[in-house]
């Protein structure tokens, strides 16, 4: 069971590259997320991969505009069983690798 849960999530994520943050990323974002850190953007990567990558392909990050994942990740975290603070770990990590407003 537990393999077949790895290859789901291989063949999801497989077509979309996710990117790491820096600590450039970090500055950036942390206007709107002031205790955004590099272990915290990691770990909303992490989340964003792994739970969202379960049901469907991921999207790259860059393809929306920070105010757009702040209205569809609501949308999508009780699917995805995140908590408020998962919730917002993806919405931090999805707003500091989009594209400026």
């Amino acid at each position: 069971m537990k393999r077949l849960a790895a290859l789901a999530l291989l063949a999801s994520a497989g077509c979309v590259s996710l990117p790491h943050p820096t600590e450039r990323d970090v500055e950036r974002v942390q206007t709107g997320w002031p205790g955004a850190s590099l272990a915290s953007l990691e770990a909303g990567r992490t989340l964003y991969q792994t739970r969202c990558g379960e049901c469907h392909q991921l999207y790259a990050p860059a393809s929306h505009t920070a105010a757009q994942w702040a209205k569809a990740i609501p949308e999508m975290a009780e699917r995805a069983k995140l908590s408020e603070r998962e919730q917002a770990l993806v919405l931090a990590f999805l707003a500091a690798m989009s594209p400026p407003a």
